[in-house]
């Protein structure tokens, strides 16, 4: 349960995170369709930087007025005012993933728009806030019948082909790889409410910011953009509130480590510690036996001493015999038998 709440809790966090983030953008799109001047189409062709803010800035609204030719999208084949197509490949190179773009085409049409005042050019350049934007996005790797055939991946309603190898940006794409691509397409629509900046009689992006372009009108594109932005105030407030809380309950709840636990973990650090630990100790080797004892050499029996001389060179008596040759007491005593 309380790993439960812990989760619950984080993912409140993030929520909240989203949506203090989506606050501030839609608080400053919004703002900016509020104070950016809106004039008629024909007003802002004629007049020009007379009726446009200190910086270019500029709104209008009207119905398109679409070119003589089109563009057509390569992967969805679209009818467009503006498409981007990037194709990236992706593969596996030991642990690591390696990335590289294989392509890149960005094409826009300069159109016109007109409330009945006059009509007044747009330039949507490749990228802003446009709605609606038809995108396409899809990663795909190739497929048994293209391996066997030799043919390359083929994507969306025109089934646009890639095809992996080959040399990109000094990385070599192999067979395998997995390629992505992404398609952005801006069709024409009925009318267009444009917020950007007036430069030679033409509305396009700022170079702090993008050129706001909406199928809907100014009054509805402002209400859009406030809606989502007290969205986002309530994800955040809600998230904010109920991170904390689910992630502090669920930390108080949480069972404390058991001492076995603690003990398995000192365990566990010691044989981090030696690195050897895993290994198995080398079997002790068998003691060998004791060589045996040589026996002790016999000692000689002493020599014995030779008497020393008596008188001129006779022998000396025995031990236990009196000098002169007679035995120890050998006299008769005197009174004697």
């Amino acid at each position: 349960m309380s790993g439960i709440l812990v989760a619950v809790g984080f993912i409140g966090l993030l929520v909240a995170f989203l949506g203090v983030l989506g606050f501030i953008l839609m608080k400053m799109k919004g703002g900016r369709i509020a104070k950016t001047p809106f004039h008629k189409t024909g007003e802002v062709a004629s007049k020009g930087a007379s009726v446009a803010g200190p910086k270019g800035e500029i709104s209008t609204e009207g119905k398109v007025i679409k070119p003589a030719e089109l563009l057509t999208s390569p992967v969805e084949g679209k009818q467009c005012l503006m498409y981007t197509l990037e194709v990236h490949a992706k593969w596996k190179a030991g642990d690591n993933e390696v990335s590289v773009q294989m392509m890149e085409e960005k094409k826009s049409l300069i159109f016109e728009i007109d409330d009945g005042s006059g009509p007044i050019k747009i330039d949507p350049g490749t990228s802003g806030d446009f709605e609606p934007l038809h995108k396409f996005d899809q990663t795909k790797g190739k497929g048994l019948k293209a391996a066997f055939t030799g043919g390359g991946i083929k994507f969306g309603a025109t089934e646009f082909e890639v095809h992996p190898g080959g040399r990109y940006k000094g990385k070599l794409v192999p067979d395998n790889a997995k390629i992505k691509v992404v398609e952005k397409a801006l069709e024409p629509q009925e009318m267009f409410y444009a917020n950007g900046k007036l430069e030679e009689g033409v509305i396009k992006k700022h170079s702090w910011t993008s050129l706001i372009l909406s199928n809907k009108s100014r009054d509805e594109t402002l209400a859009a953009t406030m809606k989502t932005q007290n969205n986002a105030k309530f994800a955040a407030i809600g998230g904010g509130v109920l991170g904390p809380i689910c992630l502090g309950i669920g930390m108080a709840i949480a069972p404390p480590p058991e001492a076995g636990d603690a003990g398995d973990k000192a365990k566990t650090e010691q044989v981090e510690a030696a690195p050897d630990a895993d290994k198995k100790a080398a079997p002790a080797k068998k003691a060998e036996p004791a060589k045996k004892t040589e026996p002790a050499k016999k000692t000689a029996p002493a020599k014995k001493s030779e008497p020393a001389a008596a008188g001129s060179g006779g022998k000396a008596p025995a031990a236990g015999k009196s000098g002169g040759g007679g035995k120890a007491g050998g006299g008769k005593r005197p009174g004697g038998k």
